[in-house]
Parts: structure tokens; sequence; C-alpha cells
């Protein structure tokens, strides 16, 4: 969740994490990316439930949005989302090559995992 001008904005991302971090990409031309500029602040909110809704679980992380913009960060975070999606280590090397090369177009965000809360009901 983000703020987009004086209005909350929810965003759908595929994320990926290092335990550190989660990553996501995102258009630097986007409204995501508009929004990450103006207002850092970030709730990421991740729910899992049965296909019941009889269990359920939440976890949100509250932070800082950071524009991943160090060479080896972006190299790592597209290694990272290779892994994810169950591909090689280079399958977006070309991708991510491009990216560190110019970083102030960087499509990569990440949220620094300090602020966790959640809940579940088992």
């Amino acid at each position: 969740m983000v703020v987009d001008s004086d209005k909350p904005y929810g965003v759908e991302v595929a994320y990926y994490t290092d335990g550190n971090y989660i990553y996501m990409i995102s258009s630097p031309l986007g409204r995501t990316a508009h929004s990450f500029k103006r207002n850092q602040n970030v709730a990421f909110k991740i729910c899992d439930t049965d296909l019941k809704f009889k269990r359920w679980r939440a976890v949100i992380v509250e932070g800082k949005i950071e524009k991943v913009t160090k060479k080896e960060d972006i190299l790592t975070a597209f290694k990272l989302l290779a892994k994810r999606m169950g591909r090689s280590d280079g399958h977006y090397e070309k991708v991510a090559e491009k990216h560190s090369n110019e970083p102030e177009k960087s499509p990569v965000h990440r949220i620094p995992i300090e602020v966790v809360g959640g809940r579940c009901n088992f």
C-alpha cells in the first residue's frame, strides 16, 4: 500500500526476498514508481487462506521503500527474480545489465524487513 497524492493506492506486485529485503520490479514510469518517489512510506501485506477460509494467516511489513541503483544490487535482484520464477540465474542477465548501466532508470525497489506484524487463526 502506498499513497498516490492524498489517496491510498494498493499495488499488485510480484515479490521475492533475500531474507533482509522484499524486492519488487515495476515500471519506472508508472503510477507505482511515481507514488514511491512522492512518499517512501509503505505497507506490504501478504495473506493466505485455505479454500474454505477456515484457516488463514497474514503478515505485514512496514517501512520505507528504496529504489535500487547500485549495479551489484540490481544484478542480485534479477538473479533472485529468476530463482523465484524457477529459471536459471542468468535468465534475466541482459535486462539486468541494461538496468545496471542506467541505474537512474532502475525498475527495482526494495523494502528493508524491519517492522513486521501478523496474525493467524491456527
